[in-house]
């Protein structure tokens, strides 16, 4: 990403803006927010898997008849002045387990 950076000493222009690409998260998977049918779940801890292609949210207790929302979140980019990009990735309502059967 890039970030702002303290230029040279001996620079010509001492106003000028310097700016270095750095590691950081351009993308991230984090807890959802807005308003929903369901009361939104609690997410305690997201868990990158090795390679960060996949992801494990752990929920809070008493997450039962809530949803679980993530969301997809695109940082904020100071060169190009964007802010940040939220989308939603996945809504889950947890009215019961999967392997629960109606009877």
């Amino acid at each position: 990403m890039p970030t702002l950076v303290t230029g040279p000493i001996d620079a010509a222009d001492p106003t000028h803006h310097w700016w270095a690409g750095r590691p950081h998260d351009w993308l991230s998977l984090q807890a959802g927010t807005g308003s929903a049918d369901l009361p939104v779940a609690g997410i305690t801890r997201i868990v990158r898997c090795p390679g960060s292609t996949r992801a494990i949210a752990l929920l809070a207790p008493g997450s039962r008849g809530s949803e679980a929302r993530l969301d997809l979140v695109l940082a904020a980019d100071p060169l190009a002045e964007t802010t940040a990009v939220r989308r939603t990735a996945t809504r889950v309502a947890l009215i019961r387990a999967p392997w629960e059967v109606e009877d």
